[in-house]
């Protein structure tokens, strides 16, 4: 695997017409003789590949020059140019400079274009100025990099003429002349090689041929006509010959070669150096091949054509591969690649193959790969023949060149009369087509080379390098490629049959899915041909195939590779799956003994969504078998059992199905058809079929032709799954059913879910119009189940509608008078928005209870219109039985004492009526009374009949009493802070409605608060009369005397205080207000006050700190005595009097003049 080997990759492909090339292959331009430069390859067709290997150019015969680059590792063409036209184009010279920057390409008469990678023109180099002279054309070109500026090439150039120069070029094709010099030598330089390691500049100049050539014990400098000059100065401008051969061909010997055919001239026309700069090799123009040690020129080898190669073949190129390794061109278009010591022996041997045929072209840049151009149906290459009677007369030009150019130009012209005969040597082409190809040779490994191939998909390639080398097992390949094919054909077929792998061969056909019938059809018949060749399992796997494939006429090929592969389980599931009922009968009665167990289990796989009409042959049919009966055969009738070659295989393969399924779904288990009680199991298979089917495609229809199906085929259990489906259906249909509910949950439902979901979806119109189906599902529900009532749930139905009308109360008791309870309607009337004579005039229609109807009746009589369920819930509740009276009374504005007699009766009518057990004679007493009171706003007291409820004897006088202050003592708790506020005065005339016998004390209590609110308010105070009555007695007092000039009426706030029922004297009241009067500095009322106290104040705190306050304020120093006096008076603790004797000493200090008022500190 690891042998080394060639790579050939064809980079590019393109063909070329022989029209083309004659159109532009004109012999002659301005007159010029036509005939071969000197020493100068020849051929049409030419390669250049860049040092990098990133860009080749090519040129044609048609002089087209195809300029490619590498894009993402392929060859993308990027300019086509056609060259001026060249008489001598088929010697002209294509290389790419040394640094890759640009083309190079040279025209006849001295002329050199320029282009860059891309094909863009740059520039031209004249590299003569003389006239117009074939021998001014160049005839060998050279191109190295400077060793600072790798982007600047040195261009070295050789014309027919003996020239020699240098230029340099710059990447944008700028020209600069280095040096233009005339080698001194004594005979015709044809070619040169300058090598930059040793600076030596090698020519290569015509000589005589001879034996001495051929051997290799000699120097390439002694036989080969070469000298070798040495650059004396770094410019380069002179070289001196540093060795030189005497073996040149003079002037006299190209003058007797001329008029003699004895003389053999030779001369090297190319070199190349190895990429060590070790070894040069060089092609003589009769196609000798010499490598030559550098810089010593020992020759190391010599390969001549006439050895080595048969009829008259020769070496066209010469290039140097990687170490030791050549690359040669043969005339005939063969490369050779071999070491240079080994190739002379196998070539001689026939132990070396060529690496590739019909090449045109060869050229080489980087040490691992050549590029080749090949040509197929093209002109047969033909180098210069070393038998051409021109080789003479190219010898005579020489001389006449070495001598003077007039008689150059005088032969010229008298030579014209040969110009016919050469124009005839046009190459003649034999086809009108030429296709043509740019190759890359590589050296690689063969494992390297044929994954290349393999991940390419070059199967015919990778074939013929495994079968060349003999190092790979061809069938893989043929395995591969058959892996990667995508369509059928008849190569894949030969691929199969090539293989030898049999096994391989059988699975691959049983696993190919192409959905070409005739492929298929193929592909079965290798499959029997090999099938007593491969393994027993295989044997089985082809025989169930042929049992699938030849069961039905399979038109969809595409179903059939889905398919092929299943067990026969399997097989008839998918079918029912797909709607192929037919195929599954067919299966069922052709595979009976195998299937017959499983038929319930593939029936479940029937799509939900089928109509059961479709399949209702394959369900179950009780034909009058007993329960009891061993292993009942319950399904299709006639079969036509088919033979089968591997029964119990066919048998575990479907066995391996059903354990598989039975992983996946355990819901199948049940539905196994083996031994005793299979009528249960299809029982109860078709009544999950029927809850399914709704569950989960909505198709209750189809539940229920599925139980109509099955009660026909005697399955009696199921017939009241049709009534089940029907009453559904209604209830989807008609009656909106919910959404998520389905006919399983529809079976265990309540049927109060199903009433408020009747209530939820359906409008009322829509309830009144299917009244009746309401009744059949709901008594259906009820015969069902223990715990559904039909009544109650038509009753909640009917109770909702009646919000908005009676109607469906008249459709339901019309349609069945006894269907619903007194209790029912009641609710009904509850649920009603009915109101006054309208709700009346219903009561009275459905014989509402008399009592409810007479209160109502009441009701009306006073402008209250309740409605019935406020009766009803009142007729349970005091507190609304309470809040409808009131209501009563206050909408019926009774002022007179009249107009209170009949209420009084009407209430208590009502009272006894309905509001018998929740309210008492008492409790309507108290509301009348309280209702009564409230004529006080309106009227005197002496006109508020209070007389009539003390007359009913129902409330005592003192119950009547009570229930007056309270209403006295609500209005002062309604009131506001103003002594002119209306329940102020209204709680205080409430008073006057008091009895005159009544005890006196409670009375006197309220009016005793009334007066303290009243003096309060008048005093200023901002509180409310509720604060005023419950708030601190000296809080209240302290608040008042701050209060504008209250400090100065001492009189009331004491008044204020005594209506507290407390202690809180007036000497106490006083001391809050002196503290007022010193803020306000009142001298006039604090001395009054200040006199009160000492006459009326003893042992009270209040005054005490009142005494210490005025004293502090030292406004009052005239007074001082009276102060401390009454200060002394309300000492109530030993702490008090201390203060007092200190205060008194302050005094003594002040009164001494030696001491300042100012030391005095009270602390």
């Amino acid at each position: 695997m690891n042998k080394l080997i060639k790579e050939i990759t064809c980079l590019q492909e393109w063909s070329l017409s022989t029209a083309s090339i004659i159109q532009e292959n004109s012999p002659k331009i301005d007159d010029a003789l036509v005939y071969p430069l000197p020493f100068v390859p020849r051929n049409s067709f030419k390669i250049a590949v860049s040092k990098n290997s990133e860009a080749i150019v090519t040129i044609t015969p048609d002089r087209i020059m195809r300029v490619n680059g590498f894009k993402d590792d392929k060859l993308v063409l990027k300019s086509i140019i056609k060259l001026k036209q060249d008489i001598l184009h088929d010697q002209a010279i294509l290389q790419y400079s040394e640094s890759g920057q640009l083309i190079l390409i040279t025209r006849s008469f001295g002329f050199l274009d320029i282009f860059d990678v891309n094909g863009v023109f740059k520039n031209t180099i004249k590299v003569s100025t003389t006239a117009k002279n074939i021998f001014d054309s160049i005839s060998c070109l050279q191109s190295i990099t400077l060793d600072d500026e790798h982007w600047t090439d040195k261009i070295f150039i050789l014309q027919c003429n003996g020239s020699f120069m240098c230029k340099k070029l710059s990447s944008d094709g700028k020209i600069e002349t280095v040096f233009n010099i005339i080698i001194q030598s004594n005979g015709y330089i044809s070619s040169f090689h300058y090598n930059s390691k040793y600076n030596l500049l090698i020519t290569s100049s015509v000589f005589l041929r001879n034996d001495k050539s051929n051997c290799k014990e000699s120097s390439l400098i002694d036989n080969y006509g070469i000298s070798v000059y040495r650059n004396s100065k770094s410019d380069g401008e002179s070289f001196k010959l540093f060795s030189g051969t005497k073996n040149i061909a003079k002037k006299l010997d190209s003058f007797m070669g001329c008029i003699s055919s004895f003389y053999k001239f030779e001369s090297i026309v190319t070199f190349s150096i190895n990429s060590e700069e070790t070894n040069l090799v060089s092609l003589t123009n009769f196609g000798k091949v010499t490598i030559s040690a550098m810089p010593s020129m020992k020759i190391l080898q010599i390969l001549d054509p006439a050895i080595l190669l048969q009829n008259s073949n020769t070496f066209v190129s010469v290039l140097w591969n990687e170490n030791k390794e050549l690359t040669l061109l043969l005339k005939t278009g063969e490369i050779y690649q071999e070491n240079y010591d080994s190739i002379s022996e196998n070539m001689t041997s026939g132990n070396i193959k060529p690496t590739l045929n019909k090449c045109l072209a060869i050229s080489k840049k980087n040490k691992d790969k050549l590029v080749c151009f090949n040509g197929i149906n093209g002109p047969d290459f033909s180098p210069p023949d070393n038998k051409d009677p021109s080789n003479n007369i190219i010898l005579f030009f020489v001389f006449f060149i070495w001598i003077f150019s007039f008689f150059q130009k005088c032969y010229l012209i008298s030579l014209k009369i040969f110009q016919k005969e050469i124009n005839i040597k046009n190459v003649e082409y034999k086809s009108r087509k030429i296709d043509l190809s740019i190759n890359a040779i590589k050296n690689t490994t063969f494992e390297i080379y044929l994954k290349k191939l393999l991940c390419q998909k070059n199967y015919e390639k990778a074939k013929e390098l495994a079968k060349e080398h003999n190092c790979f097992d061809i069938d893989n390949i043929n395995k591969l490629q058959w892996n990667e094919t995508k369509e059928p054909s008849d190569e894949l077929l030969s691929i199969l049959c090539e293989v030898k792998d049999k096994e391989w061969v059988v699975n691959e056909c049983l696993k190919c899915n192409f959905s070409d019938f005739d492929f298929q059809l193929k592909l079965n018949d290798i499959c029997n041909d090999l099938k007593w060749e491969v393994s027993e399992e295989l044997q089985f796997l082809i025989s169930h195939n042929n049992l699938i494939f030849q069961f039905d006429d399979w038109e969809d090929m595409e179903k059939f590779n889905q398919i092929k592969q299943m067990s026969l389980l399997d097989l008839g599931i998918f079918m029912l799956q797909e709607g192929r009922i037919d195929i599954c009968v067919k299966l069922i009665t052709s595979y009976r003994k195998l299937l017959r167990p499983y038929i319930l289990i593939m029936l479940y796989y029937i799509p939900e969504s089928v109509n059961p009409r479709q399949y209702s042959q394959l369900l179950p049919e009780i034909k009058g078998q007993s329960q009891n009966e061993i292993d009942p055969y319950l399904f299709l009738n006639e079969f036509n059992e088919k033979k089968i070659e591997y029964f119990e295989k066919e048998k575990e393969m479907i066995s391996n199905s059903w354990n598989i399924i039975m992983e996946q779904n355990s819901n199948v288990i049940p539905y196994y058809l083996e031994g005793k009680k299979q009528q249960t199991i299809c029982l109860n298979w078709l009544i999950k079929r029927v809850l399914q089917i709704d569950e989960r495609c909505g198709l209750a229809n189809y539940s229920m032709k599925l139980s109509e199906i099955s009660t026909e085929r005697g399955f009696t259990e199921m017939e009241a799954y049709i009534m089940h489906c029907y009453f559904y259906l209604q209830y989807l249909l008609k009656l909106n059913g919910g959404v998520s509910s389905t006919l399983e949950t529809f079976l265990n439902m309540d049927s109060q879910v199903i009433a408020k979901s009747v209530i939820k979806h359906m409008s009322p119109s829509n309830i009144i119009e299917n009244i009746p189906l309401l009744v059949k599902i709901f008594s259906y529900f009820e015969g069902r189940n223990s715990n559904s009532y039909a009544e109650n749930d038509m009753a909640l139905i009917i109770e909702h509608c009646s919000q908005t009308s009676m109607a469906s109360l008249d459709v339901m008791t019309s349609n069945f008078p006894n269907f619903l309870q007194y209790k029912s309607i009641e609710k009904c009337f509850c649920a009603s928005n009915l109101k006054g004579k309208p709700l009346i005039d219903e009561c009275q229609k459905y014989n509402i209870e008399k009592e409810v109807r007479s209160a109502l009746i009441i009701f009306n009589q006073h402008g209250v219109t309740p409605m019935f369920s406020q009766i009803i819930e009142s007729r349970k509740n005091q507190g609304k039985a309470w809040n409808l009276l009131m209501m009563l009374i206050r909408n019926s504005q009774c002022l007179s004492e009249q107009d209170w007699k009949y209420m009084i009766m009407d209430v208590n009518d009502i009272r006894t009526v309905i509001f018998d057990k929740v309210l008492t004679f008492e409790k309507v007493n108290q509301l009348l009374l309280d209702e009564m009171i409230e004529l006080i706003e309106k009227v005197s007291p002496d006109k508020v009949p209070i007389h009539l409820i003390k007359n009913d004897g129902h409330l005592s006088e003192e119950k009547i009493a009570q229930l007056i202050l309270a209403k006295s003592n609500h209005y002062l708790n309604m009131s506001l802070p103003d002594i002119n506020d209306e329940n102020l005065v209204l709680a205080e005339k409430v008073l006057f409605l008091v009895p005159e016998n009544i005890d006196k004390e409670q009375c006197g209590i309220q009016k005793k608060q009334l007066k303290k609110v009243k003096l309060a308010l008048k005093l200023g105070c901002k509180r409310i009369p509720t604060q005023i009555i419950f708030c601190d007695e000296e809080e209240l007092i302290r608040e008042l005397v701050f209060i504008n000039d209250n400090y100065r009426k001492v009189n009331k706030l004491s008044e204020l205080c005594m209506l507290f029922d407390t202690n809180y004297s007036k000497p106490q009241v006083i001391a809050i207000c002196i503290e007022r009067a010193v803020e306000m500095e009142d001298f006039q009322i604090l001395k009054m006050y200040i006199e009160e106290l000492i006459e009326t104040s003893r042992n009270i705190a209040t005054v005490f700190n009142a005494c210490v306050l005025l004293w502090k304020s030292k406004i009052f120093f005239e007074m001082r005595e009276e102060i401390l006096a009454c200060m002394l008076l309300n000492c109530t603790s030993e702490n008090d009097t201390q203060i007092a004797f200190d205060i008194m000493n302050c005094d003594v200090v002040q009164s001494n003049p030696l001491k300042s008022k100012d030391n005095f500190i009270y602390n």
